[in-house]
């Protein structure tokens, strides 16, 4: 995968010598588009969506440098090695082209094709500008025609794309599902959530309740520690198991906006945490 998106950035003559890479996960799945495609259509609908228009699973390839705003993301299909979506991301303060619409939308209609989208079978429902201290940004958002198949109910099959001064990023895929609908799930989630809520209260309060006993039973008794040594010791022995199995996505969840010290020592304190508890 981050030979595949070291490629695709040579073809876009972007140097990465001085950025670091880490390559993790990244599903795409949304389980209440899942819902409403499976009300109004079938499983087979579910699969082609998710197989040919909607990637499901990628892995995406981040490219950073510490303490600066600017990184590169591209998102790798596992199955052929294909360039699904790239995202660029810099300074607010980058300088950068301030271009008309009308020239922005051809690089952003040329990004398209890149990713084998036809411009011809979308159409434009949504332009926005935004002026920057030393650029101007632009965001375009196509919607599918009303007799694509990938337009499932009253549901729309969505893709868009970002211009940062004169380069176009940010490609994204996405189904816009009818509000009405939501507002209908919103609802009834709102119910589980209490139930869900009163739940989690019970739980603690058990948990809490566990504590208490324990702390009265260590100071009415003679606790023997010793035997609780194995097991504090195979506990701890498995959490830096499960350390060490994560090391190659370590810098997964890093902000540029901290030192790469500062991350570490984070991510040091929450390891030895874990594995007190």
């Amino acid at each position: 995968a981050e030979t595949a998106a070291r490629n695709y950035m040579a073809g876009r003559r972007i140097e990465l010598e001085e950025f670091r890479a880490v390559v993790t996960p990244n599903s795409q799945y949304v389980d209440r588009i899942a819902k409403y495609v499976m009300e109004h259509s079938s499983f087979a609908t579910v699969d082609n969506l998710y197989a040919n228009h909607l990637p499901l699973n990628n892995w995406q390839v981040r490219f950073f440098r510490s303490l600066e705003k600017e990184e590169y993301v591209v998102s790798v299909n596992p199955k052929n090695a294909a360039i699904e979506s790239f995202r660029r991301t810099v300074d607010e303060d980058e300088s950068g082209a301030d271009l008309p619409e009308s020239k922005a939308r051809i690089l952003a209609i040329e990004h398209l094709q890149e990713f084998a989208i036809r411009p011809t079978h979308f159409k434009l429902i949504e332009s926005s500008s935004e002026k920057k201290t030393n650029r101007r940004d632009h965001r375009f958002t196509w919607e599918a025609l009303d007799e694509d198949v990938r337009n499932i109910g009253e549901s729309r099959y969505r893709v868009a794309v970002s211009v940062i001064g004169d380069k176009a990023s940010d490609f994204t895929r996405f189904i816009k599902l009818p509000e009405e609908w939501i507002r209908a799930r919103e609802e009834t989630s709102a119910f589980k959530t209490v139930g869900l809520g009163l739940m989690v209260l019970i739980i603690v309060g058990i948990v809490l309740h566990i504590f208490w006993m324990l702390i009265r039973q260590m100071r009415t008794s003679d606790m023997e520690w010793r035997k609780s040594v194995p097991l504090v010791l195979l506990s701890s022995g498995l959490f830096l198991v499960n350390t060490l199995n994560n090391l190659p996505t370590y810098y997964g969840g890093y902000s540029t906006e901290i030192s790469l010290l500062i991350y570490g020592i984070q991510q040091g304190i929450f390891s030895l945490i874990g594995g007190l508890m």
